[in-house]
């Protein structure tokens, strides 16, 4: 009986036949109901603020009278936009965007330690927000 896991971890009643269940958290029906309400009251918030603020959409595209230099890509992609203008278009819209997906779906399997993992995580957080800046700005 030495040998038993529940030897391992200290449990106390080990000897006597009154073994004491380890209590369990119960995820449904309780905390499923709580995520829903949160979810349907973000959905109501998002709907109402929806139809009480108006999106600033403006009139249709005028194709002969703005520059393409002028031209935005929504937030996200501003920083490959950019690097679309200076660099060329396999290595700034492929590879490294590509490369910087790959290293983030694979840093909690790089063998670098817990410092090592961050650095890499916050090296390419910095990298996103300097190339969304850059593009904003340029």
């Amino acid at each position: 009986m030495e040998n038993d896991f529940l030897s391992q971890v200290g449990h106390k009643d080990l000897n006597q036949n009154n073994l004491t269940k380890i209590p369990k958290i119960k995820s449904i029906p309780h905390l499923l109901y709580k995520e829903g309400t949160a979810a349907l009251i973000a959905l109501v918030l998002l709907c109402t603020m929806a139809v009480l603020v108006d999106a600033p959409i403006e009139g249709p595209a005028d194709v002969q009278g703005m520059p393409s230099v002028h031209v935005k890509a929504p937030w996200i992609f501003v920083g490959i936009q950019q690097m679309l203008r200076c660099l060329p278009a396999i290595l700034a819209g492929i590879i490294l965007p590509v490369g910087a997906l790959l290293i983030t779906v694979f840093l909690p399997f790089i063998p670098a330690g817990w410092r090592g993992r961050a650095a890499i995580f916050f090296f390419l957080l910095a990298m996103t927000l300097f190339m969304t800046l850059w593009g904003y700005l340029a």
